[in-house]
């Protein structure tokens, strides 16, 4: 009975975090919809706008091995509205390892959850980005 119980817990959860509908957690409103950036050179672009941020979603070991370049690190597992920018109307982008990797939209709906405005995802990640020939920054 408790591994139908864990398994249903598990289902449900996948189901919430799969939604493509996100609710503003202050105000109950729905949150404007996250954006999809669909290659590594339209993540260039994005991110040499002014006050857009690019956020490495993936834990600190991961960052330093290899991210975009300007980046900055924060661990969706250990994410915090406090590690974000303070401007919730600046664009945000976030990627993680590639296109199999959920983390990046699941840090989206969550910024978005917290009353984020220009949520952006980069699904393929620093694995399109590497294999686009781009820049890759190491290190803290």
């Amino acid at each position: 009975m408790k591994r139908v119980s864990a398994l249903a817990i598990l289902f449900v959860a996948l189901q919430c975090a799969c939604s493509d509908t996100v609710t503003v957690v202050e105000t109950g409103k729905p949150a404007p919809p996250i954006r999809k950036i669909d290659s590594a050179a339209a993540l260039k672009q994005k991110a040499a706008e002014p006050g857009v941020t690019v956020v490495h979603a993936l834990d600190a070991e991961h960052f330093s091995k290899g991210h975009v370049p300007g980046a900055i690190n924060v661990d969706y597992e250990k994410m915090t509205v406090e590690m974000l920018p303070a401007n919730k109307a600046a664009p945000l982008v976030f990627y993680c390892a590639g296109p199999g990797c959920p983390v990046s939209k699941m840090a989206a709906r969550k910024a978005a959850s917290w009353g984020y405005e220009d949520v952006w995802v980069f699904e393929g990640g620093i694995k399109e980005w590497k294999a686009a020939g781009l820049e890759v920054a190491t290190g803290p």
